[in-house]
């Protein structure tokens, strides 16, 4: 029906935007994480190629 309809779509999208967010966080810190160690690592590199 169009209310059943109405009322998956506002439950799913809550649904999807909470994964979303907590998978979104956890690659987000992965990355960031590994972003950093390389930064750390070698400054002088990323610069001298500029």
């Amino acid at each position: 029906g169009r209310v059943t309809g109405r009322v998956t779509g506002r439950v799913t999208g809550r649904v999807t935007g909470r994964v979303t967010g907590r998978v979104t966080g956890r690659v987000t810190g992965r990355v960031t994480g590994r972003v950093a160690e390389q930064m750390a690592e070698r400054p002088t590199e990323r610069k001298g190629d500029r």
